[in-house]
């Protein structure tokens, strides 16, 4: 689950980036910024075309971390993929209601 949570956190990072009124959690300032682009493309790639749509995002985990997976190795250094695994893990455990 937390290597699966990784695209969601980024989306949420680029959604807190963007408006921290519309997303008021904090664990989204987590998710190393050499991510953000990766995820948010691998998301909509499996479905979560709507950046605000974290719910989809955390439902798809899955999907949006294996679509995602090479994009991040390729776009950041050793060091922040443990950070991006265990933000995307805090995000969707903390941002999505259950």
């Amino acid at each position: 689950m937390k290597a699966s949570s990784l695209a969601i956190a980024a989306l949420l990072a680029v959604v807190n980036a963007q408006d921290p009124v519309t997303t008021p959690c904090p664990a989204t300032t987590m998710m190393p910024v050499c991510a953000i682009t990766c995820i948010t493309s691998a998301a909509s790639a499996v479905g979560c075309t709507d950046v605000f749509d974290i719910a989809c995002q955390c439902a798809n985990s899955a999907a949006v971390q294996a679509t995602a997976a090479p994009c991040v190795a390729g776009s950041c250094d050793g060091d922040a993929a443990p950070q991006v695994v265990s933000a995307a893990s805090a995000i969707c455990s903390q941002c999505v209601a259950s």
